[in-house]
């Protein structure tokens, strides 16, 4: 919190302080930090995945596939590219949708 309030821009900080409020499920804190993030560098793909993870956390499966969608157009590790597309494959499929409805 400290290092957020002294540069509310820096990446590092936001970012590993939203991955603090993901782990603790504070989902709408994680989300606030994480769209700082994107919004400072939209460049920087971890952003995005984080973002997109939070997103469908709160149960944004819209936002959250843009958002891995945005991911895999900007990263570079086949590792976190299959994982991002993984992950889009669930958020597309109707039965999942289906199951989130009951």
């Amino acid at each position: 919190d400290k290092a957020v309030a002294l540069a509310p821009d820096n990446l590092a900080a936001r970012f590993n302080r939203g991955s603090m409020h993901f782990n603790a499920r504070r989902f709408g804190l994680a989300l606030a930090d994480f769209e700082r993030c994107v919004a400072v560098d939209p460049h920087a793909a971890p952003p995005h995945f984080n973002l997109a993870m939070t997103r469908a956390q709160l149960g944004d499966r819209a936002g959250a596939v843009a958002d891995l969608r945005r991911f895999l157009e900007l990263a570079q590790s086949t590792q976190w590219r299959d994982l991002a597309e993984k992950k889009l494959a669930e958020l597309s499929t109707p039965a999942q949708a289906e199951g989130e409805q009951k």
